[in-house]
């Protein structure tokens, strides 16, 4: 029964993972090209990286950029890790060494997407009080 339910699991948590990813890869291209744009003069509240960049545009514009691919990225290989611990534990046999290998593999891997997630929110938290 443990065994059934673990598959089931992976099988779910595998679906929601592709379907999300569809929707987040699937854009269409833009028609024509954005225009480049120019940075506001400096003032004296603003710090300017190099180029163009500014301090304000680089935590509303780039900083969230980051934090989406980081934990796009690192939630894949939480998804990998996850089905490499089902394999582990379907292939276990009964022996309680390799039982106990498997769900502490699993028991990590969605204790590291927890703190993904706590991770990600303290980023946007970030930028919904430092951002206009």
């Amino acid at each position: 029964m443990k065994k059934l339910l673990t598959t089931l699991g992976i099988g779910i948590l595998m679906i929601t993972s592709f379907a999300s990813s569809e929707l987040v890869l699937a854009q269409p291209a833009p028609e024509q090209p954005v225009p480049a744009q120019t940075a506001p003069p400096i003032t004296g509240t603003e710090f300017q990286f190099g180029g163009n960049i500014t301090l304000s545009s680089f935590i509303s514009d780039i900083l969230p950029s980051i934090a989406n691919w980081m934990a796009g990225f690192l939630a894949a290989i939480a998804v990998l890790v996850l089905i490499y611990a089902g394999i582990q534990y379907l292939t276990a046999e009964g022996e309680p060494e390799k039982i106990s290998a498997a769900t502490k593999t699993a028991f990590y891997t969605l204790g590291g997407l927890l703190l993904l997630m706590f991770g990600y929110a303290i980023v946007y938290l970030f930028l919904s009080i430092f951002t206009p």
